[in-house]
């Protein structure tokens, strides 16, 4: 990943992270946010992937919009499969 000053790294763990959010300053109410989940693979610690997404803020309402993979533990979607709810 690189952010907005130019310096690339890796995620290396799971958890959620914030890839955007405007304003920066967190004292303010999010015009806009996007949100990552990322979880290891199992059994590999190391090889993460980013699991779900979830954009929010002012802009939308209120709404909360989230696209996710589903891994196969949906069993009417296919594995490779993502959805998204909240508009």
């Amino acid at each position: 990943m690189v952010n907005l000053n130019g310096e690339h790294f890796d995620v290396n763990h799971g958890g959620e992270f914030t890839l955007l959010r405007v304003p920066q300053n967190t004292i303010k109410p999010a015009e806009v946010e996007l949100k990552a989940f990322v979880l290891p693979e199992h059994g590999k610690p190391c090889t993460t992937y980013i699991t779900e997404v979830e954009l929010s803020g002012v802009w939308l309402d209120g709404k909360v919009v989230q696209v996710r993979s589903t891994s196969g533990r949906t069993p009417r979607m296919r594995p490779t499969s993502f959805w998204a709810s909240g508009c």
